[in-house]
């Protein structure tokens, strides 16, 4: 996915609509697939720039709805901020808005979050993340922003769907075992059951490491929750897993048991979801 330059005037332009200060310098973040995010240095601070790539969220979830999918991220974003919770706020306009139109393309200013993103994380990083995730949950658990139906979810029907597309992928470039594969998977969707009693809520849904950031070994902010959408707290917590507790790509159920018993210690999990 192509993503959008912008020039010194431009983000000028963009600034004329806040009350930020005057541009002193801007660069562009690496990281990130799908939207342009820039840094950008004013004169009373630093902020970071989001241009939503429309034909992304077009292509994604369709005409008319590109609005209402950055809708549902800055309601999460607004209740966790009112909780205090660690992560970049939305710097609202002039206008009061909190998404602003350049180019026809939405525009949303975050504040910036100091720290680093950490790729060989400590035990005393695993326990910052279980905690603040459990943390997150408890303010998000039941809460279920307008327009949560456009957003993809991880359901068991769409996952499904995903292996098979990913399957048949496989097939047409001959992988080594793909058969194998598509057994074993076709196996693990026969045993598995989510329970609709397991406990719901607005998830981060992309909780690895370069969307989390430590600043003097504290973790200062959770980031990017662009892939969010509502669905089982249980999914996050699997997700952190696959993020954090696979050194050089190899499970290490150590790390998995500091994280869970520090998720833990905020949010007990029930019954059915430790099943």
């Amino acid at each position: 996915m192509s993503k959008t330059r912008l020039s010194r005037k431009q983000i000028v332009e963009i600034l004329n609509s806040y009350n930020l200060g005057q541009l002193q310098r801007y660069s562009y973040f690496k990281k990130g697939i799908v939207h342009t995010n820039i840094l950008i240095k004013t004169t009373k601070g630093r902020y970071v720039l989001r241009m939503y790539e429309k034909k992304y969220l077009l292509k994604m979830y369709g005409t008319g709805r590109t609005g209402k999918f950055i809708d549902f991220e800055l309601a999460l974003i607004k209740r966790l901020c009112h909780h205090h919770f660690p992560t970049p706020a939305v710097i609202a306009s002039n206008q009061g808005n909190e998404v602003i139109s350049y180019k026809h393309r939405p525009v949303v200013i975050f504040d910036y979050v100091k720290g680093v993103h950490v790729q060989n994380p400590t035990e005393k990083h695993l326990i910052q993340v279980g905690r603040t995730l459990a943390a997150m949950h408890r303010i998000t658990q039941g809460f279920r922003p307008q327009y949560s139906g456009l957003r993809w979810n991880a359901n068991v029907k769409n996952i499904k769907n995903l292996a098979a597309q990913l399957i048949a992928r496989g097939r047409k470039k001959k992988i080594r075992n793909i058969l194998l594969i598509e057994t074993l998977i076709n196996e693990e969707f026969n045993r598995f059951t989510f329970p609709k009693s397991h406990p719901q809520g607005a998830l981060h849904a992309d909780l690895f490491k370069d969307n989390v950031k430590f600043h003097n070994g504290k973790l200062s902010g959770i980031l990017d929750f662009d892939d969010s959408f509502y669905g089982f707290l249980l999914d996050d917590v699997s997700t952190a897993i696959l993020g954090w507790c696979f050194p050089h790509n190899k499970f290490n159920a150590r790390l998995a048991r500091i994280l869970l018993r520090s998720y833990q210690q905020v949010r007990p999990l029930t019954k059915e979801e430790k099943a």
